[in-house]
């Protein structure tokens, strides 16, 4: 889009503004449940989440914040579920990959 008004929310939106209501997208994503200890499969398993997984949802993008003044806020939370036994270094390597984006959780 060139960010002219569109069906999204712009000047000449086909969606009043009246019924807007504000909501946060929830994105859950399972890593290795049941499977604590396939070590090998774990680390494979990273790597993917690392090259295609976490850039996808880097770029990821919501309607509601950037169409109705709310710029700074993420509009979604994405929470990565591991398994509690999960191997301490790729529990501790999937932490750190999110640690820059605060609307990620690693529980």
């Amino acid at each position: 889009s060139d960010g002219g008004d569109d069906a999204r929310g712009g000047a000449n939106s086909t969606i009043p503004e009246e019924w807007y209501y504000p909501f946060i997208h929830v994105v859950n994503t399972r890593f290795m449940q049941d499977q604590s200890n396939l070590l090998e499969l774990g680390r494979a398993r990273l790597v993917l989440f690392e090259t295609f997984c976490l850039p996808t949802m880097v770029g990821q993008t919501v309607f509601s914040p950037k169409y109705h003044g709310h710029e700074n806020e993420p509009g979604f939370l994405w929470i990565i579920k591991v398994d509690p036994d999960l191997d301490e270094t790729l529990r501790d390597r999937l932490v750190e990959l999110v640690r820059p984006y605060s609307q990620f959780f690693v529980v």
